[in-house]
């Protein structure tokens, strides 16, 4: 009888063993399948004992971010991605990146590193969608900040998106200086709008005019000298990426500066192509 009772002992040990081993299993594949899960593993988080406010701080590119208690749930994501679009550099193509969001939408915003010699080459080379805005460079990186062009999954997403610039400016990081301007380009003027964060280049054969009659939208027009007062770009400001139809015979290129939406729209024929393309790369944001 007691080795009866022995045996079913040790079968029910194994049993338990057997089963705990199996959910650690299932943990672990579970983690590997959703990396968000393991998310915090290579950060430290802080909570300010007088504002509240949450810190992140990455060990891995030493930097850090404070943001407001509501994004207390955020949740950060690191990635890689190649920037050249194809277009070639002397250097490393792979930028590395923090994509940080919320549980409603996980990407808002990007915190990438660039080296020095990527930032100026890969800016040189004018892609769509590439963020602008560099917060600050020390020894190693080019912090710089980039917001998501997807619209808002609720009011409350729309509500911290207004956030990130002001939590882009937190950003500290050992030894960070400020990012010099981009140069400006011989003879050509500078259009600076401090409303809605940007500036922009453009030859001195064009000059600016504000008509918000037929351009909705419009905070800046530009029309040529001798050319019969012909219109030829428009910079157009939206609260979406969708906008009039009345741009749709223009080439067009938009930019997400905070929450807004600013488009560079204009007619495009063989001669004049390669100049607003120049322009296209010299729009920058401005604090």
């Amino acid at each position: 009888m007691k080795k009866f009772i022995a045996l079913g002992a040790i079968l029910l040990s194994v049993f338990v063993l057997t089963a705990c081993s199996q959910k650690q299993n299932d943990r672990d594949l579970n983690t590997d399948l959703n990396p968000e899960l393991n998310q915090n593993n290579d950060q430290n988080d802080q909570v300010d004992a007088q504002t509240q406010k949450i810190v992140y701080t990455d060990p891995t590119y030493g930097f850090s971010l404070t943001f407001p208690q509501a994004w207390k749930d955020y949740v950060a994501n690191k990635s890689t991605r190649d920037w050249t679009g194809g277009g070639e550099i002397t250097g490393e193509k792979m930028v590395p990146s923090v994509a940080f969001g919320l549980p409603d939408q996980k990407k808002l915003f990007t915190i990438s590193m660039f080296t020095e010699i990527q930032w100026n080459e890969i800016q040189s080379l004018c892609l769509p969608g590439m963020p602008r805005k560099a917060l600050g460079k020390n020894s190693k990186y080019i912090f710089v900040l980039g917001s998501s062009s997807a619209a808002p999954a609720n009011k409350e997403i729309a509500a911290r998106m207004k956030e990130i610039i002001s939590i882009g400016e937190t950003l500290s990081a050992s030894g960070l200086t400020a990012v010099g301007e981009r140069p400006k380009i011989a003879g050509w003027q500078t259009y600076t709008n401090k409303q809605y964060g940007f500036q922009i280049q453009y030859p001195a054969k064009y000059k600016t005019a504000v008509d918000t009659y037929g351009w909705p939208n419009s905070v800046v027009n530009f029309i040529e000298k001798d050319g019969g007062q012909a219109y030829r770009a428009v910079i157009s400001v939206w609260d979406s990426n969708k906008m009039s139809d009345i741009y749709k015979s223009m080439r067009s290129m938009i930019n997400k500066i905070g929450d807004k939406y600013v488009v560079l729209s204009y007619y495009a024929d063989d001669e004049s192509i390669d100049e607003w393309q120049d322009v296209e790369c010299t729009l920058e944001e401005i604090k």
